[in-house]
């Protein structure tokens, strides 16, 4: 046996007040060192710490652990002891630890009453140990012990927030939620959560690596030191990675509940739908991509996506066939409701609270049509290109802009105040209106009958929720509904209505998830519909079949067009880029990326040479597409 004396046995000396000045030293000695305390405090508080943290998972209670000082840890056992008292002994609680995703992870730990009640006691040791020790034997230790010891010392941040637009909830390992502003320090164990379309933060450690959190993103810290490297949890949305170059052999680590992602150091963005598919976009450099589920490994490239799924498809490294990231124009433009192509000739409009601007076809102003509509809610273009519906504020009134006459051709007076989805006749002779007070019905209404708007006709859809997008056919003789399901259907379905008569005309179904956007073919005989998940799908409207599924988005898509030809459907949305497929194949063509957190609305000039495209910020970017091989020329 070793004639050093335990930890057990110098501490119930120090209790009995029996400590020699050699067992003093010996004491400090343990105390002192960091590997000491390491052992010490996952002895005795790491079983009750993890099976109360369900946040936590086990390496990160490790090294959150070793850096907390002697005062949080005596609340720790004064905190705990009363919760795993079992017939006297103190037991670890029964259930296992659980890790950020749900996933269990075992660690039995036993230890005794007396066990405990000797740890408890190392806690006064820390602090009073000095002094007694000056006091009786007149010792001052050669090397001083660590303040960390002595002294409660606040956790250093892993990283901070430099900015924050919208609204950003941090949330701590003890449930506590709270605002988060620019400025403060994240700490290990801490989720960030980013709330709405116009909510993004940034947040930056202290190598200068950078990290965007996009619209409606949730992310948690874990370690973030020398010797461990970086780890955050993703468990949806958006998120973009400026990685700063990191030590060799400690990668960053993004993992999401499908992947998880080893960054050395390089530009990408990831993005997830928690419970289908995780999608990581390269800019620069390489990562690797590693399968939850499987643990395939795969290497992505500057240029290219792979997905990640849960389920047993391959994970696959996709080349982007066309990157676009430089735009012919960028407009600062607040609070843009919607942009539109004239389908006669080459403007762009932007529907906006001053009212409404145009570009020519070369991204130049052309002219400015400033007319105040107050609180814009929402707008819809006319397929004739004379007409823009725009709906606006509390008093529900809709304006029907005259594009050519360059001033309102009606106001309609209606009951529904700042309705958020509208739709107008390619004739401008209707309007349909979703009510905000009962977001599963709409209204339609006659313009013909001057200021107060003839209701023609109310649809009110019981099995939905609330009703996201319309749409029209350019032939005006189709309404497309996209509805969100209650969730006792769960189907979320396209609902058809005649706009003459408010008759359905059928439903499609097939979306798992919300339909966030769709968009008629110029000739009308398809249907385009994206949903939350990121899946687009197109159907043949005569026939209500599918035609097409098209995924790997992994994003909500917000706003679709297509070309003039039917050939090309482009989306834009939480991904901040516009992503353009072969409407016929289901091909991906190209991505345009304009850096937007977030796309609103976007559209294709008739001779498919522009793409306008406004985001949730104050930006409106006109991008000059590929022609040749005949692409996107009529």
């Amino acid at each position: 046996m070793s004639d050093t004396p335990s930890i057990d046995d110098l501490l119930l000396a120090w209790r009995e007040d029996t400590l020699t000045p050699e067992q003093y030293e010996q004491l400090v000695a343990r105390l002192a060192s960091p590997e000491a305390r390491r052992a010490l405090v996952e002895e005795f508080t790491f079983a009750a710490v993890v099976r109360e943290s369900a946040a936590l998972s086990p390496p990160e209670v490790d090294e959150q652990l070793v850096a907390v000082n002697s005062e949080e840890l005596e609340s720790i056992l004064a905190s705990r002891a009363s919760r795993i008292e079992v017939d006297g002994d103190f037991r670890s609680a029964p259930a296992a630890p659980m890790d950020f995703f749900g996933a269990a992870r075992a660690r039995p730990v036993l230890f005794s009453f007396k066990t405990l009640a000797l740890r408890t006691a190392a806690v006064a040791a820390i602090v009073l140990v000095s002094a007694t020790a000056v006091w009786r034997f007149g010792f001052v230790p050669d090397e001083p012990v660590p303040v960390s010891v002595l002294a409660p010392q606040p956790a250093a941040p892993v990283a901070r927030v430099v900015s924050v637009a919208g609204a950003l909830e941090v949330l701590s390992p003890d449930g506590t939620v709270r605002s988060a502003i620019a400025g403060e320090g994240v700490h290990r164990g801490q989720t960030l959560r980013t709330l709405g379309m116009d909510s993004y933060a940034t947040v930056e450690f202290d190598d200068r690596t950078r990290l965007e959190l996009s619209v409606d993103t949730t992310m948690r810290f874990g370690d973030s030191d020398v010797a461990l490297g970086k780890r955050v949890y993703f468990a949806g949305g958006v998120l973009r990675a400026d990685v700063a170059r990191q030590p060799a052999g400690l990668p960053m680590v993004i993992s999401s509940p499908q992947a998880e992602i080893r960054v050395a150091g390089t530009r990408f963005s990831v993005s997830s739908a928690a419970s289908q598919a995780t999608r990581i976009d390269m800019e620069t450099g390489s990562v690797q991509l590693v399968r939850q589920s499987d643990g395939r490994t795969v290497e992505v490239t500057a240029g290219s996506y792979a997905v990640a799924r849960a389920d047993s498809d391959p994970v696959v490294v996709q080349k982007v066939p066309r990157f676009i990231a430089s735009p012919r124009a960028t407009f600062t433009i607040k609070n843009v409701s919607g942009v539109f192509a004239d389908p006669r000739g080459n403007r762009i409009y932007a529907a906006t609270v001053r009212g409404m601007q145009a570009w020519d076809s070369y991204a130049r102003v052309d002219q400015q049509l400033f007319e105040r509509f107050g609180d814009l809610t929402a707008s819809a273009f006319a397929y004739a290109g004379r007409t823009v519906a725009i709906a606006a504020g509390r008093e529900g009134r809709i304006h029907l802009w005259d594009l050519q006459a360059g001033r309102d051709r009606l106001v309609l007076n209606t009951p529904l105040s700042y309705s958020r989805v509208i739709a107008v006749a390619p004739d401008g002779s209707w309007v349909a209106a979703v009510n905000p007070r009962a977001e599963n019905e709409f209204h339609l209404f006659d313009t013909v009958g001057g200021v107060d708007g003839i209701e023609r006709f109310v649809v009110r859809i019981d099995e939905a929720k609330a009703i996201r997008a319309l749409a029209v056919s350019a032939s005006g003789t189709r309404l497309a509904v996209a509805s969100h399901a209650d969730k006792r259907i769960g189907i979320h379905r396209l609902y058809l209505y005649d706009p003459r008569t408010g008759q359905s005309m059928g439903a499609l179904a097939g979306h798992a998830s919300p339909v966030r956007s769709v968009a008629f073919s110029p000739d009308g005989r398809v249907l385009a519909s994206a949903a939350e998940d990121g899946t687009l799908r197109l159907w043949n409207v005569a026939k209500r079949s599918l035609l097409l599924h098209i995924d790997g988005y992994e994003q909500s898509l917000n706003c679709l067009a297509f070309s003039s030809d039917g050939h090309r459907i482009a989306g834009g949305g939480n991904d901040g880029r516009v992503w353009i497929w072969d409407a016929r194949t289901g091909n991906l063509e190209m991505v345009v990326n304009g850096g937007f957190r977030a796309v609103k609305s976007i559209a294709l000039t008739p001779d498919n040479r522009y793409l306008a495209v406004a985001g949730f910020d104050t930006r409106m970017m006109v991008f000059e597409l590929p022609v040749e091989a005949g692409t996107y020329r009529r």
